[in-house]
């Protein structure tokens, strides 16, 4: 059974994939990248640095047709990637209404067109990660088909649909109906805090291949080593887990980038994930409003 690391951006990048598996070796079986994609025609400069070696790495792309997956494709592979993820469940308005992410799975020639265009590179691994549709649950359905045609190793599927984005409920019985009927291997992801969240997953759904997790990781770095090993972390472990995840990547920015403001804005938004039941609240508020890098470092020190 498989324990996936979900791409997050401005999440899990290179530094904190490094950092996870550092502490957690072999607990996430594979860590997917943020999207990669076109900018002005060509792939992202900064999504290609992100491309790195010493993790179990699994590139995610984000495609809207087979020309824009074949120059990622080449892309990626020129970078050193052996397995490829297609973003087809990123749900914002943004992105979909270019039908792209979501919307992809609403577009059969392209669906088609990739599938085909998957074949020529038989040296790559590729998945898929998806959501139900645009709108509605069903909208997979139509295009199921086409999706049973591609060369996938695994099938990622979010069971909410674009407009809910990340909240309300999810279509679990729906998501029981592309499992029963999926010839790839299916991954279920979705509202897992914790260890039990993942249980009751598997035990709901007992044909999975697996689970992705990337909320609930972020929050939880214990996770996936608590779920494999069937030892729940206590609580003393799970706080110095998640303080000494950003302490090192405090230092990790604090020697690569330049200036307070700089380091503020990359280091702070991973404190919105420190779990609120673990910390002091009136600390925990004072490290997201720290001034200073030195401040911030302070603060963190004494959570």
């Amino acid at each position: 059974m498989l324990f996936l690391g979900a791409p997050l951006q401005g999440f899990t990048q290179a530094p904190w994939r490094a950092i996870h598996s550092g502490m957690f070796t072999g607990a996430v079986d594979e860590y997917f990248t943020p999207f990669m994609r076109l900018e002005s025609g060509e792939p992202r400069k900064r999504d290609l640095r992100d491309i790195t070696a010493g993790t179990n790495l699994t590139v995610q792309i984000m495609a809207r047709d087979a020309w824009e997956f074949a120059v990622l494709t080449e892309a990626a592979v020129a970078a050193g990637a052996t397995r490829i993820d297609l973003n087809a469940g990123c749900p914002y308005p943004m992105i979909t209404r270019k039908w792209r992410g979501a919307a992809l799975i609403e577009n059969l020639a392209a669906l088609s067109a990739i599938g085909e265009e998957m074949r020529k590179w038989p040296e790559v691994g590729f998945s898929m990660k998806m959501r139900l549709g645009t709108e509605s649950p069903v909208a997979w359905r139509s295009n199921a088909d086409a999706i049973a045609a591609m060369p996938l190793r695994l099938l990622t599927v979010h069971p909410r649909v674009a407009r809910q984005l990340y909240s309300g409920d999810l279509f679990m019985e729906e998501f029981r109906e592309l499992l029963r009927a999926s010839a790839h291997p299916v991954i279920f992801n979705g509202e897992m805090a914790t260890p039990g969240d993942i249980s009751r997953a598997v035990d709901s759904f007992p044909g999975i291949a697996g689970v992705m997790c990337g909320r609930g990781l972020l929050r939880r770095p214990t996770l996936a080593l608590e779920w494999k090993t069937g030892a729940e972390a206590s609580e003393a472990d799970r706080r110095q887990a998640s303080v000494e995840i950003l302490n090192r990547l405090f230092m990790h920015y604090s020697s690569t980038l330049c200036g307070p403001s700089h380091i503020l804005s990359k280091i702070k938004p991973f404190t919105e994930y420190l779990d609120a039941d673990l910390f002091d609240k009136k600390l925990l508020k004072a490290l997201r409003k720290a001034p200073t890098p030195d401040r911030f470092h302070s603060l963190l020190s004494s959570l």
